[in-house]
């Protein structure tokens, strides 16, 4: 019942340009830098509201009003008409129009016109399917909205029903209803969601996120916070890296990921091989991030055979993570686990099956598996 009522806290050049990239991949280190996981292009870790400036949590509830605080060069709103709810100023310190619950006195989100749209910092616990509620009241037929992650509708057009309850003392506006849409497919990581309003008269109160249930959660060798010690290395060439794996299940390969570091440029492709060189996969990554994990889902899920050695491999074209020694012991998590075969971390000429070794780096590439 309290879950508003505590307030939240508050030619040469080409050369030059080039050679000026390499220096700062040899030079740079970096350390934790899993708070960008999975934002979108030219965007940014914000400072979320009501939740001491860190992300939401994904499976969790979202307060419609607790948008994230956003600024003139990236703001977390769209608002047609502010001002026009005069219990604005309530809650927060802000443009959108917040009503009031008649009832228990709580905050919602009101006045809604088509346009407008309210964005979330969010951090999806891990790649799946979710089903995504939202809190919404309205007397009218035919209203409706739409919701994004990392710019992607997500939802398509999600159709609110009439609540009821028109000319009682709540007006309809207040007889709040769960609408959902089952069988959403999440990446994991932290990324933004946005609530786009695409026709006027409703209220929303929340948004509930929430795993769908009976749902297989896709596997990883690393997690979302898991981050290189350097993370802009060099080799002054570009390279094929990779990593020996198992699982101690048979299951499926879904997508391809890997940490890249901020000065890497250019496109990448993930490819899988087997232990003996055999070309089995291959996935271009889009929408790239600046800095972070990123994740290519195959076209077609590649099932594999227990106990059986695979590579994962991506392209570096001018810098790469890298820990040296990273892979000399086995890392496991749930049914997947590395190989320490003391040539781990493997790499060789870009676009080819790679079998070198050095040392036992960990250049962080890793995929996502189905467990049958």
């Amino acid at each position: 019942m309290n879950r508003k009522l505590q307030l939240p806290l508050r030619g040469m050049r080409v050369n030059l340009l080039f050679i000026a990239a390499l220096i700062s991949c040899m030079l740079t280190v970096g350390f934790g830098l899993s708070g960008n996981v999975g934002i979108t292009n030219a965007q940014t870790v914000r400072t979320t509201y009501g939740n001491n400036s860190l992300p939401w949590p994904i499976p969790g509830m979202i307060e419609a009003e607790n948008f994230d605080e956003g600024t003139p060069s990236d703001p977390a709103y769209a608002n047609v008409t502010p001002g026009l709810a005069p219990a604005d100023q309530f809650y927060r310190d802000t443009e959108v129009n917040i009503g009031v619950d008649n009832i228990l006195g709580l905050a919602d989100i009101a006045y809604i016109n088509p346009g407008e749209w309210l964005e979330y910092t969010v951090n999806v616990a891990e790649t799946g399917t979710y089903d995504i509620g939202v809190h919404i009241a309205t007397p009218l037929d035919g209203t409706t909205l739409h919701i994004e992650f990392s710019g992607v509708d997500k939802t398509g057009t999600i159709n609110v029903p009439n609540t009821g309850c028109y000319g009682s003392d709540l007006h309809g506006w207040q007889c709040f209803q769960d609408v959902t849409v089952s069988g959403v497919s999440l990446t994991g990581g932290v990324q933004r969601m946005r609530v786009v309003f695409e026709s006027t008269a409703y209220t929303v109160d929340y948004y509930n996120i929430m795993r769908q249930p009976g749902t297989t959660p896709n596997q990883s060798l690393f997690t979302t916070s898991s981050t290189p010690f350097k993370s802009n290395n060099s080799d002054n060439r570009t390279l094929e890296l990779g990593m020996k794996f198992q699982s101690d299940v048979d299951g499926q390969i879904t997508a391809v990921r890997y940490w890249k570091g901020s000065w890497e440029t250019d496109t990448h492709t993930g490819t899988i091989w087997s232990a003996d060189g055999t070309l089995l996969a291959t996935v271009p990554f889009t929408n790239e991030t600046a800095t972070g994990w990123q994740e290519a889902q195959l076209s077609t899920p590649l099932t594999i055979t227990a106990n059986t050695t695979y590579v994962v491999s991506v392209n570096a074209n001018q810098c790469f993570a890298s820990t040296i020694g990273g892979l000399e012991s086995p890392l496991s998590n749930q049914n997947l686990r590395s190989v320490a075969d003391d040539n781990n971390g493997v790499f060789g000429n870009i676009g080819t099956f790679p079998t070198n070794s050095f040392q036992n780096t960990n250049y962080f590439r890793d995929i996502q598996f189905v467990a049958f």
